[in-house]
């Protein structure tokens, strides 16, 4: 995806499609115009979970900015994807073991007829 937009500070929720192409967002009042091949309703759905991300955050601290507030959702969205990827890993490691304990069970089955 490639970024560009204006930053209008307005509450109004906008995530229309702006030009062909590009995806109208807006997460915690900052609207951004992202040029994208991806569904619009995709881009949208991205930018919903990071603005509730940024909400959840911001409702624990209102008093922080905006910036700090947007590197706490990065970190915790980055945590997330940290965590799903190493129980993809062990889930692979242990479908893995399995198929090759089929196949095992199999190759000596074999043998034995």
């Amino acid at each position: 995806m490639s970024f560009h937009g204006s930053r209008n500070t307005s509450r109004t929720q906008s995530s229309t499609v702006t030009a062909p192409g590009s995806v109208g967002i807006e997460i915690r009042g900052q609207k951004l115009s992202i040029k994208t091949d991806k569904e619009p309703q995709a881009v949208r759905d991205l930018a919903n979970f990071i603005d509730s991300k940024a909400a959840q955050i911001q409702a624990l601290a209102p008093g922080v900015p905006l910036e700090k507030i947007l590197m706490l959702v990065s970190m915790t969205v980055a945590e997330e994807l940290f965590e799903v990827r190493e129980q993809n890993r062990v889930l692979r490691d242990q479908f893995k073991s399995k198929i090759d304990a089929a196949l095992k069970a199999v190759e000596e089955a074999e043998r034995l007829d």
